[in-house]
């Protein structure tokens, strides 16, 4: 799942992303696997608000977000 999300796509598209080496930007989401919640789109953190899950109680979330190596989002 991890590769899917992250080394394959930057691949995909010939980005040096996706990966936490050296001198590469720290771009990354820490996610608390155990934590449910339940989808609610005046919640959703994004420019569309368009969503096919909305009152889904799913299994994980994400806790923080870091774009490079800064913080921007906290739960």
């Amino acid at each position: 799942i991890i590769e899917t999300l992250t080394s394959n796509p930057a691949k995909i598209l010939n980005i040096d992303k996706g990966n936490l080496s050296l001198g590469n930007d720290a771009d990354f989401c820490i996610i608390d696997l155990n934590k449910p919640w339940v989808i609610r789109k005046d919640k959703l953190i994004s420019k569309s608000k368009n969503t096919c899950v909305e009152n889904k109680k799913i299994q994980g979330k994400v806790l923080n977000t870091f774009i490079k190596g800064e913080e921007l989002y906290k739960l």
